[in-house]
């Protein structure tokens, strides 16, 4: 019985990701790693519930990026790619995120080469 506490104890905690709002909006503000400046953050959920789309820098309408996702574990990757010049194609943005809860979602802002050109984190609560 000891034994099996002391496991217990010893294993470290995993995260748990929830389900999002089937339908839902979130909203909420970005954090950079440098700067002060925060931008918007708004994530669509679909009405089943398994696609996305998250948009960010909304705030600045030039320079907003979007891009889908796929809702797997409660836990996603939006990513969006351009093709440059000689056909190559590039990742212009990406953020991973996880639905901490039902009306709460958090994660970071990965590759961002429009609006301020700096990664970080965010955080979006559920509007409706």
């Amino acid at each position: 019985m000891l034994a099996v506490l002391c496991l217990a104890v010893a294993v470290p905690a995993i995260a748990v990701a929830a389900d999002p709002q089937k339908g839902g909006r979130y909203a909420g503000k970005s954090k950079p790693i440098l700067g002060y400046k925060k931008h918007t953050v708004s994530i669509r959920v679909s009405s089943d519930g398994t696609t996305g789309t998250f948009r960010y820098c909304g705030d600045r309408r030039r320079r907003a990026m979007s891009a889908r996702f796929r809702v797997r574990n409660g836990r996603f990757t939006a990513s969006k790619r351009e093709r440059r010049r000689g056909g190559k194609r590039v990742v212009t943005f990406q953020a991973k995120g996880r639905f901490t809860s039902r009306t709460r979602v958090k994660g970071d802002i990965v590759v961002v080469f429009k609006c301020d050109h700096i990664p970080g984190s965010f955080t979006a609560r559920l509007r409706r």
